[in-house]
C-alpha cells in the first residue's frame, strides 16, 4: 500500500512538472555539461536570461528578428528563473517565437552553484551569452547583444558546420 502512494505522489509531481514545464528543460547542478557534448563539432551560442530583465527581453527580440531573416542560428536559451516560474518562461519563449529553440529553466535552488557551473567568472550580470565554436572554445559576452555581433559570429562559424 505504502509504494502504491510513492508511486502516486511521483505521478502525480512528474505530471505537475510537465504542465509547467511545456518544451523547457530542468538545468539542475550537473546538467549544465550534457547541452555541449550534444553539438559534436557544431557552433552555436548560448544565452542566459531572465523573465524580469527588460534588457534581456529586447535581446530575445533580436534573437528572434535574426532567426526570423533566415541566419543559421543554432540556439541553447537558458532562463535563470526559478523552475516554478515555467509556464511564464514558456509565455515569453512563445511571445517572441523561441519555444522551438533549446530551452533550459533553473530547477535547483541554489542558484548560485548553477551559475558557477555555467562559468565560475560569471556573477549572474544578464543578458550574458556565449558563444561555442566547432571545438566549444567559447567566448562570453555580458549585455545587450547587437545584430552585428550575431551576424558576424554567425557568418564566421555558424555557416562552417
Amino acid at each position: 500500500m505504502r509504494v502504491c502512494l510513492i508511486f502516486l505522489n511521483l505521478l502525480l509531481v512528474s505530471l505537475t512538472c510537465g504542465a509547467t514545464s511545456g518544451n523547457l528543460r530542468p538545468l539542475h547542478a550537473g546538467s549544465f555539461e550534457q547541452i555541449p557534448p550534444t553539438r559534436t563539432e557544431q557552433p552555436f551560442m548560448l544565452v542566459l536570461w531572465s523573465i524580469d530583465c527588460a534588457p534581456c527581453r529586447h535581446e530575445l527580440e533580436l534573437l528572434s528578428e535574426v532567426r526570423r531573416d533566415g541566419l543559421r542560428l543554432p540556439l541553447v536559451l537558458i532562463a535563470t528563473d526559478p523552475w516554478d516560474d515555467g509556464e511564464v518562461v514558456t509565455e515569453v519563449l512563445t511571445e517572441y517565437g523561441l519555444q522551438g529553440a533549446e530551452n533550459w529553466v533553473f530547477a535547483d535552488s541554489n542558484h548560485a552553484r548553477l551559475r558557477f557551473e555555467i562559468d565560475s567568472t560569471w556573477y549572474g550580470e544578464l543578458p550574458r551569452s556565449y558563444f561555442y565554436d566547432a571545438n566549444h572554445a567559447r567566448t562570453a559576452f555580458s549585455g545587450r547583444l547587437t545584430r552585428d555581433v550575431i551576424e558576424n559570429w554567425t557568418a564566421t562559424h555558424a555557416s562552417a558546420q
